[in-house]
């Protein structure tokens, strides 16, 4: 592993962390999703996504700014994902692709993987 022992310490908080917020976001997903009785399929895939996103945001903003960083770099670090657009996304801050782009892909994700393991029986996006 290129780096040694101090990017593997530096990965794997984040790697953890970044899993407890899936968990638990998946949590709400499947809760919603798989339980939904006669709700449609999209009315519970939105609300289960709306329920969940402050859960990625502001996971995120404690973890890796607050608990992660000096104060001084928390604040750079939120200014620069939260208001700032990015280098890559000149005209969006990171929250907004999470929001709109990350988040819902690892659910649609999630759950073809899911209907694929139970051999297509689940039901469709």
């Amino acid at each position: 592993m290129s780096g040694g022992a101090s990017v593997f310490l530096n990965i794997l908080p984040y790697s953890l962390f970044d899993a407890a917020i899936w968990a638990f976001a998946g949590y709400i997903y499947f809760h919603f999703v798989h339980n939904r009785g006669s709700r449609g399929l999209v009315p519970s895939f939105l609300i289960a996504w709306i329920l969940s996103e402050p859960v990625h945001q502001i996971g995120w903003l404690v973890g890796d700014y607050i608990i992660g960083n000096p104060w001084e770099a928390a604040a750079v670090g939120i200014a620069r994902d939260w208001i700032v657009p990015q280098p890559a996304f000149p005209f969006l801050p990171y929250w907004i692709l999470s929001i709109f782009a990350f988040v819902p892909i690892g659910y649609i994700a999630g759950h073809a993987v899911r209907n694929a393991w139970m051999g297509g029986a689940g039901e469709d996006m």
